[in-house]
């Protein structure tokens, strides 16, 4: 395998998470030639310079990186015009501009108006989840951090 895979996660623990779990995917589907050294944390938009259509992931709590937004303009910008991923990358930088909380569940990004809703502070979820699920829910303008572990199948929590 000769592709590196950059991997946009919001800490570098979580790029560790990623690249270790995919790496023994990889290893378990019979392709051995794998290494950690195919995988790239991208802390800056300066690695992806010269690129073109980068093969990636956004992993964990990408969306709070601090660099997110110049290293997405730089990634949109190594990517064919009229590539689907580069709008969907651009439809993400929109929505984080309208976004005010930041929902992870379990280490996945969740989407509001996708995954779940907001009114008058309560998180309404589109699917159950489930006992022992740990949410972390950020909100964007305070960068205020608040962790639940939750302790049934919950549909709405009070914020």
């Amino acid at each position: 395998m000769d592709e590196k895979i950059y991997v946009i996660a919001g800490t570098q623990s979580e790029f560790n998470e990623y690249r270790d779990r995919r790496i023994q995917e990889i290893i378990a589907d019979g392709f051995t030639a794998i290494s950690m050294s195919h995988f790239v944390s991208v802390n800056n938009p300066d690695q992806l310079r010269g690129l073109s259509n980068p093969h990636g992931v956004l992993y964990g709590t990408w969306q709070l990186h601090p660099n997110i937004k110049e290293i997405l303009n730089q990634l949109i910008l190594t990517m064919d015009a009229d590539s689907e991923s580069r709008k969907r990358l651009s439809d993400i930088l929109v929505k984080m501009q309208e976004e005010k909380l930041h929902v992870v569940l379990n280490g996945v990004t969740l989407m509001e108006n996708r995954d779940y809703t907001i009114a008058n502070n309560v998180i309404t979820f589109d699917q159950h989840p489930s006992a022992n699920d740990v949410l972390i829910v950020t909100d964007l303008k305070s960068m205020t951090v608040k962790n639940y572990v939750l302790t049934g199948n919950v549909k709405t929590l009070g914020l």
